[in-house]
């Protein structure tokens, strides 16, 4: 990065502190067992170096049942696949994991289950559990719950289950998708799009909106993520084919909300099975400039003979797709991958994304440069991924944007010498502003409600610039692009 960090901030400000990160550090968490079947031990360890030619687990930390990795603010979180449980450990300057904390939920049945989270600050963050519609707030600090919001009234006793799936939030509102079926190797369901839309300021629910042109929106984990927002807070959304009715004939693709909106974009669908020539597309990932990330399943590569062929064996692979221009192409560098780690996408410096790929025999560790579209592999696994996490990364998602709000305007974006903030809340106290990776290029005070930067002396790339109070509680958050 350029050096006259003090002139990034030339009219209205007073640089408050500047901190400079160490080697980027990452949360490394594998499984034995066959997924869907007999999953046995997870292993949980801390990684710095992506040029190893792999990792074992010995050294890390066993625990028993089926767990899923997520990172936020300098900690690992593990949620329970068979346990409405979520375990924090923190991770010491030599990568040392301690058991910080742990949240259990009185969920009612071991069948309830923890997988997604969704971080907004260090005292927001929200989890619900498999199969049941309670959405449960905590705080990730202290890991101490911080209430609930019963959304019962969105189950349809026509099928047996009705649960969420991926979440985003923009504003007060979250918007949560929503599946209804029954069944599981011959899947029974209502062939529409469903997300709930929740004020959690109020909590209550706002309403429900549908959309027939696609089919259920998300994926129940936030691993594999389905919600994005661009540079404009619009969001885009796309749907799953896990939890489709099995005689199906309605496509997937992409929905949009545009911001300050509350319905689907009527104008707007992205067939992703006329662009993929499959019905089955996984994940939504964004990059910049409307460039996101998609995979999509090809039908040849099932084994017919297996039904969990479609978990289990290598048959998705990656596709770059253009939400504008509604176009995209297979990502040749990156081989077919299973479907449990596919769309495991994270931002890392040096503006890559790092992502577990599936094969036959092993699981790997790759990147991609998303400029031009190449891919490396870094190193092999014992055992299947799931999941790999810049530790050190401050905002979590800020490709995805699945945290932000609009409580302040940014403008223009992208930008080249200055960015202008207005509209700031009254209590603002702190502007922060973080790299792609999340690490802190600078801290700010604010006392007007006006602020002209200078981004003249930073390089080319995305930041994140979050407004704060006295409190260091975040206010909003809005990405921009530096030309």
């Amino acid at each position: 990065m350029k050096q006259s960090l003090r002139s990034f901030f030339l009219l209205a400000a007073v640089v408050t502190s500047l901190t400079a990160f160490s080697q980027e550090r990452y949360g490394l968490l594998t499984v034995t067992g066959q997924f869907f079947q007999t999953m046995n031990t997870a292993y949980l360890q801390t990684i710095n170096n992506l040029n190893s030619t792999s990792y074992t687990n010995a050294g890390a930390t066993e625990i028993a049942g089926l767990n899923y990795l997520h990172t936020w603010k300098g900690a690992v979180y593990v949620t329970n696949g068979e346990q409405a449980r979520v375990d924090k450990y923190t991770v010491g300057s030599n990568g040392a994991l301690t058991k910080s904390g742990t949240l259990v939920y009185p969920a009612g049945s071991t069948k309830d289950k923890l997988v997604t989270l969704l971080f907004v600050s260090e005292t927001e963050a929200y989890t619900y559990a498999y199969g049941g519609l309670i959405l449960y707030r905590f705080n990730p600090s202290t890991m101490k719950a911080d209430g609930q919001i019963d959304l019962s009234s969105l189950r349809n006793t026509s099928f047996n289950t009705t649960t969420f799936t991926s979440m985003i939030k923009r504003d007060d509102l979250l918007y949560i998708g929503v599946a209804h079926f029954s069944g599981f190797t011959s899947v029974t369901g209502p062939n529409q799009a469903q997300l709930a839309i929740v004020n959690v300021k109020e909590n209550n629910l706002v309403k429900s909106i549908v959309d027939q042109r696609t089919l259920t929106l998300g994926y129940g984990n936030s691993n594999v993520n389905a919600f994005i927002m661009d540079e404009n807070n619009d969001i885009y959304v796309s749907s799953s084919p896990t939890y489709q009715n099995s005689g199906a004939t309605k496509p997937t693709g992409v929905l949009r909300i545009k911001n300050g909106e509350t319905e689907f974009d009527a104008s707007y669908f992205f067939d992703l099975y006329t662009l993929m020539g499959n019905r089955a597309n996984l994940g939504l990932n964004y990059y910049k400039n409307g460039k996101a990330y998609s995979t999509s399943l090809y039908k040849e590569k099932i084994n017919p003979l297996d039904p969990f062929s479609g978990a289990t064996d290598p048959i998705y692979r990656y596709w770059s797709i253009d939400l504008a221009a509604k176009t995209g192409k297979e990502i040749s560098d990156l081989p077919f991958t299973k479907a449990y780690v596919s769309s495991w996408m994270q931002p890392i410096d040096g503006g890559k994304f790092i992502l577990p790929i599936g094969v036959a025999n092993s699981d790997a560790i790759w990147t991609l440069d998303p400029e031009t579209n190449t891919a490396s592999k870094r190193f092999s696994v014992i055992g299947q991924c799931f999941g790999v996490f810049p530790v050190s990364r401050g905002i979590s998602g800020i490709f995805d944007n699945n945290n932000l709000s609009a409580a302040f305007s940014l403008y223009p974006n992208p930008a080249n010498e200055t960015l202008n903030l207005s509209s700031l809340p009254a209590e603002s106290a702190l502007i922060r502003v973080e790299n792609i990776a999340g690490q802190l290029v600078a801290e700010y005070r604010t006392e007007t409600a006006v602020k002209m930067l200078d981004i003249s002396a930073i390089n080319s790339g995305i930041y994140l610039v979050s407004i704060l109070d006295a409190q260091h509680n975040i206010l909003g958050s809005r990405r921009f692009i530096k030309l």
